[in-house]
């Protein structure tokens, strides 16, 4: 059993910090995704994670290099890293008696050096932290540990910055961790078939009040029962977490995305341009899905967009069943890709 720390001084001070950020089970964000690929790449590490620690668990609000999205807390390294209140640098944690029995080096993935910095809520408590793993030993300069530190304050910025969608923070905000994580979508990430409904909702009305815009689409990714037929379900899991991941990079920050089942995702943005880039958005999308795919002649993917006008008074159920009804149309015609509706009723914007 290897050895586990004594809990942090201020413990229960910490755990409630942690809380109050609201960070805990919600979806993944490309402000956090990019700084975990930066510093992975800056500093040459296979494995790199934004870590927070509760009372049973860690979890990881962004990981790159391993797809996993907690373990138990006794496997963590980054609770040695909260105690000493410093960038910790492991070289070997198979001849680290504090880590040479975690399950994490002596099973999968292999983790055998790991270096974090800790990030610290606004009273300098350790809420989280950033850390780098490899698969075999090694050093780190100073100067590395300087990059490491850096990137760690950046994260800390993001932490204590409401996030650009103001639904979403709204939600967040509203409803406790158990239930953010029952809206979660495991696999993927985002939102889940419930949480993107409860958010598609709440955009309607929030948009409707605010005499405001905005824009809801599904997109159907036709061709990955092709790739769980041909080449099994994890090539497929793999597939749909690369477009997730990939497609978040491309969207703004305001725009929400959810998976409503099998390959079949929903996006929530509002429209402060013309509904052409909305449409734009969708043909990418689908290039994006076409340019991943791991088969040749793999189905395309198609999409079908409802741009609500400032005064549109539908409500979600309505738009819902005006969603799946256009999918449902476009999924038996081959000729279109992409197609844009405005609610309630006008000529429809196509796009090749």
């Amino acid at each position: 059993m290897h050895n586990h720390p004594q809990e942090h001084p201020r413990e229960q001070e910490r755990l409630e910090a942690l809380r109050s950020l609201q960070i805990l089970d919600t979806p993944i964000e490309e402000r956090f995704d990019r700084i975990t690929r930066l510093t992975s790449q800056t500093l040459d590490m296979p494995i790199c994670a934004i870590t927070c620690i509760d009372e049973h668990r860690q979890w990881f609000k962004s990981i790159v290099g391993l797809d996993i999205e907690q373990t138990d807390r006794s496997l963590s390294f980054c609770e040695h890293t909260h105690i000493h209140n410093r960038v910790l640098v492991v070289p070997d944690a198979r001849y680290d008696e504090r880590f040479a029995s975690n399950t994490l080096v002596t099973g999968y993935p292999g983790m055998v050096f790991y270096a974090g910095a800790p990030i610290f809520s606004r009273a300098n408590l350790p809420v989280a932290t950033l850390c780098v793993y490899d698969t075999c030993p090694r050093r780190m300069p100073q100067s590395d540990m300087a990059t490491l530190h850096d990137f760690a304050r950046q994260v800390e910025c993001e932490l204590h910055t409401e996030r650009s969608n103001p639904i979403e923070q709204a939600l967040i905000s509203e409803i406790g961790a158990t239930w953010r994580s029952s809206m979660i979508d495991p696999l993927t990430r985002v939102w889940n078939h419930e949480g993107i409904l409860t958010l598609m909702a709440e955009s309607i009305s929030y948009h409707r009040d605010r005499a405001k815009g905005m824009g809801i689409a599904v997109l159907d990714l036709l061709g990955y029962e092709q790739i769980v037929q041909q080449l099994g379900l994890d090539q497929g899991e793999d597939y749909l977490r690369e477009f997730v991941r990939r497609a978040i990079r491309l969207c703004d920050s305001s725009v929400s995305i959810g998976r409503l089942d099998e390959g079949e995702f929903a996006l929530l943005l509002p429209m402060h341009e013309h509904r052409s880039q909305f449409t734009s958005l969708l043909n990418k999308l689908c290039m994006l899905s076409d340019e991943i795919h791991p088969l040749r002649n793999a189905r395309k993917s198609v999409a079908f967009g409802l741009h609500l006008p400032p005064q549109n008074r539908c409500e979600s159920g309505q738009v819902c069943d005006r969603l799946c009804d256009g999918l449902y149309e476009m999924r038996k015609e081959s000729d279109d890709r992409i197609r844009v509706q405005t609610m309630p009723n006008t000529p429809t914007d196509r796009a090749a």
